[in-house]
């Protein structure tokens, strides 16, 4: 079992307001990787500007949360419309951010909030663009290996006295098995679904992105983001699918899976098709969403959950 997820660091009553500040800045930075790595563009330079009429912004115009607001979600200089996105990405990174800080145990909390940042960004460009960059799914799982061996009890509980090196090695192995099993599981139920159906059922980017979440939260954390993501999303889409046959507009992104290709620009991918079998959804998104809530809620219980699975899991 990990560290206790509930114990409050002894910072926390101060830092919180500090860390919702940072979690809103760091929204602002995920809003230009959201937008600028599927294009394949530098995540630096230029600063940040206006994609309509390419107008730099100048600093009191990029205020995280403000702006938008004060600007009511237009451009100050052509008064293009601003993606209320950019907006809830900056507010739902500071909060989980500070829940990140607040329910876990210093210096997990620092991976949690780079996990959470992650898979935010990951997540929204696959809803974009149904595709999954290399960078995010092979190099997050190189990052969750490297964060697992800097703070090992992100994988294992570290005791006061004893060997530290047997938990880091606890840690990396357990890392790698995510990695292993994570992307080794999704990659046969990806074999079986195409032979069953005949077609396309998961895409290789979804492979590697649970190899990624394993990376950071083990074996238990991918079988949890696998199911949890399974459930979440048809929680989600079969009311969606009932709702656009009565409205008759089209709600959830989607695509023909014969049109999804990397190289078409993000957001031309999608067709008016109603929600139907054989229509591509994108599930990274769900992924990601099942493995923050594992990370910040679910951990403890799903340990407890799995126990008499630990000779294999554990």
């Amino acid at each position: 079992m990990l560290g206790d997820y509930t114990e409050l660091t002894f910072l926390d009553p101060y830092l919180a307001p500090i860390v919702f500040i940072f979690g809103a800045c760091m929204g602002s930075f995920f809003n230009v990787c959201i937008h600028r790595i599927p294009r394949k563009q530098s995540i630096v330079r230029p600063r940040s500007h206006c994609p309509s009429c390419d107008t730099l912004i100048p600093w009191y115009r990029n205020i995280p949360l403000l702006s938008w607001l004060l600007l009511r979600g237009e451009c100050a200089d052509c008064g293009a419309k601003i993606s209320p996105r950019y907006f809830l990405v900056e507010l739902a990174t500071a909060v989980l951010f500070t829940v990140a800080w607040v329910i876990m145990p210093f210096p997990a909390s620092l991976v949690g909030m780079l996990f959470i940042g992650w898979m935010l960004v990951t997540a929204l460009i696959d809803l974009e663009t149904f595709f999954l960059p290399d960078s995010l799914t092979v190099g997050g799982s190189f990052v969750g290996v490297f964060a697992s061996l800097l703070v090992p009890e992100l994988q294992v509980h570290v005791p006061d006295e004893g060997v530290y090196a047997f938990a880091l090695y606890h840690a990396g192995i357990k890392s790698l098995l995510g990695i292993l099993v994570g992307s080794g599981v999704l990659l046969w139920i990806s074999i079986i679904a195409e032979k069953v159906f005949k077609r396309e059922a998961l895409g290789f980017g979804d492979v590697l992105l649970l190899g990624c979440i394993g990376s950071f939260c083990g074996v238990k954390g991918t079988l949890f983001s696998l199911f949890g993501g399974a459930a979440l999303g048809t929680a989600v889409i079969l009311p969606l699918m009932l709702l656009e046959r009565i409205t008759g507009k089209k709600i959830m992104p989607r695509a023909a899976p014969e049109a999804l290709n990397p190289e078409v620009e993000p957001g031309q991918v999608f067709d008016e098709d109603p929600l139907k079998f054989g229509i591509a959804i994108p599930f990274g998104p769900w992924l990601c969403l099942a493995a923050v809530l594992y990370m910040l809620f679910f951990k403890p219980w799903v340990h407890t959950f799995l126990e008499p699975l630990h000779v294999l899991i554990r």
